[in-house]
């Protein structure tokens, strides 16, 4: 059996609590002036180095500068600024076979494709004739449904008559990435 007597007066006991407290607290101010001190040595110690990294750098650029680093510099640039437009041209490619292919997949197989035109804007045209308004009214949903495939328009025309239907549909195409595939 364990019995523990506790022989303070509560003045005293009071006293040592505060006594610890402020023991603790000391204890964390030295630690937080110590830690604080050597962040601020390695902060010093990362300053000089990136100092003398940048004069490093500084001088040999001076030195980069001379007459045949200056000719080489030149050449970089027209070969990076040749780079940046061969990009944008390949950007800016269509694989218009690959949107042929797609779009005459769409066609039924009741109607037939007579002119089928586009441009670099991404501008289509597509006439032509369809043997039933149901064949019209399919390309016209396909042509809907198809997400790279924008702006559809569609005369009146297009389906007015039962048969033997002369269309004419007009739209844009939108690359797959920024039509939200």
């Amino acid at each position: 059996m364990n019995i523990s007597l506790n022989l303070l007066p509560p003045i005293k006991k009071k006293g040592l609590q505060k006594s610890l407290f402020l023991a603790f607290f000391q204890t964390l101010s030295v630690l937080f002036f110590a830690v604080t001190v050597a962040l601020v040595a390695t902060i010093l110690l990362v300053r000089n180095q990136m100092l003398a990294g940048y004069q490093d750098l500084k001088q040999r650029s001076a030195v980069a500068s001379s007459g045949a680093a200056v000719s080489i510099m030149t050449d970089i640039k027209q070969t990076n600024l040749f780079l940046k437009e061969t990009d944008a041209l390949q950007t800016r490619f269509v694989p218009w076979s690959d949107v042929i292919e797609k779009i005459t997949a769409l066609i039924p197989p009741g109607a037939r494709l007579n002119n089928l035109e586009f441009d670099n804007s991404g501008a289509i045209r597509l006439r032509g004739y369809a043997a039933t308004r149901e064949d019209a009214l399919a390309m016209i949903k396909g042509f809907k449904e198809t997400p790279y495939l924008t702006d559809l328009v569609s005369p009146l025309s297009n389906i007015l008559q039962k048969d033997n239907i002369s269309f004419d549909f007009s739209m844009r195409y939108a690359e797959p990435a920024a039509a939200g595939q």
